[in-house]
């Protein structure tokens, strides 16, 4: 699943580590989310693959519809939660071109029966915060 998620075609070219395996939030549709980090500042790609025996990668993403990257930025790190109704939320520091002062996006993707699609910025407030914390599959 991690070569997977990889912007290289070469492992050895590769720095990203595991940051998450969460195999609880998205159970009811039998999905697995990945997040992997790299590079300073620590960049997120975040990933959901199918709980079936070849894990097959259903969606992927390492930029928010505005073309940031999904980075730790100024001692605010990129956070990733998952609602009660299986949504996943995006929340990161974000410096607007006009301003010196960073703003916290967020940013809302919403399971379409086939992907995750962007949604805005959700309504629902009430989320699970996904830790960064290893979870081993057998």
């Amino acid at each position: 699943m991690w070569r997977s998620t990889s912007h290289y075609a070469e492992e050895r070219d590769d720095d990203s580590s595991i940051d998450l395996v969460d195999v609880k939030s998205l159970c009811l549709r039998h999905q697995i989310l990945m997040v992997t980090s790299a590079g300073l500042p620590q960049c997120l790609t975040i990933a959901v693959f199918s709980a079936e025996p070849s894990f097959p990668k259903l969606w992927q993403i390492d930029q928010t519809p505005d073309a940031h990257g999904i980075c730790n930025v100024l001692g605010s790190p990129a956070t990733v939660n998952v609602t009660k109704t299986e949504d996943i939320e995006i929340s990161m520091s974000v410096s607007p071109d006009d301003s010196s002062r960073p703003e916290i996006h967020t940013y809302a993707y919403k399971w379409d029966g086939k992907s995750y699609v962007y949604a805005s910025i959700p309504q629902e407030r009430d989320r699970t915060t996904i830790k960064p914390t290893l979870h081993r599959t057998s």
